[in-house]
């Protein structure tokens, strides 16, 4: 049987295959990560507990509401119809130290929008220094 690290560079080699066949700017690179995520999570937490969110085969996004305003999340965790988790995976492939600060304040104000008894948020920050380009 694999391993939880054999199935993530699986899916990071997909990904950047993704990247190759659709460019950098094409959501399929991220596409691939968030089903990965959502796999080892039904993995780990069993049945009983939905995901929600786009993968290479699925379109659905969950809009969540936020203390400051409502976003499209990258995967919602739920239970019995009740938000659960919020999980944000951000992938960077390219130009990092032209956008670092972007990038920072971007998990620094999600942070504070979904900071809330209603809601768990977990940050994923995903930056190789080898990349396809």
């Amino acid at each position: 049987m694999d391993s939880i690290e054999d199935r993530f560079l699986n899916a990071m080699q997909q990904s950047y295959q993704m990247v190759l066949e659709h460019g950098v700017r094409s959501n399929k690179k991220t596409k691939v990560l968030h089903g990965w995520a959502q796999d080892e999570m039904k993995r780990a937490l069993g049945s009983g507990y939905v995901f929600t969110g786009q993968t290479p085969d699925s379109k659905s996004e969950a809009n969540v509401a936020g203390m400051y305003y409502g976003k499209n999340v990258d995967i919602l965790v739920s239970r019995d119809g009740k938000e659960l988790s919020v999980i944000s995976i951000k992938y960077v492939i390219s130009n990092y130290w032209q956008n670092a600060v972007n990038y920072f304040e971007q998990q620094v104000g999600e942070t504070a929008n979904f900071k809330d008894e209603e809601h768990c948020l977990r940050e994923s920050f995903l930056c190789d220094e080898s990349n396809p380009l």
